[in-house]
């Protein structure tokens, strides 16, 4: 959880799973937040046919949440 110790392994890492043929990515926002979402955009981003998931909701704290409007927001913000 957090940042990686080691980012440029981590784009290496996801860059050779897509040559070996792995077309989906399964992340979250409670992982980060948005730091996998991140370090996948920065090493995939010109990929194509690949297929990026992702989890929103998990975090359970604070006013509002597990409403609609802030899984729309999580969503949204993971997207970019």
């Amino acid at each position: 959880m957090g940042p990686p110790a080691d980012r440029e392994e981590c784009v290496r890492v996801l860059r050779r799973a897509v040559e070996l043929g792995v077309n989906f990515i399964d992340t979250a926002d409670s992982y980060g937040p948005y730091v996998s979402e991140e370090i996948i955009r920065e090493a995939l981003h010109p990929y194509a046919g690949l297929v990026i998931a992702t989890k929103a909701g998990l975090l359970r704290t604070g006013p509002g949440c597990g409403f609609r409007w802030v899984t729309r927001a999580i969503c949204a913000r993971s997207a970019r």
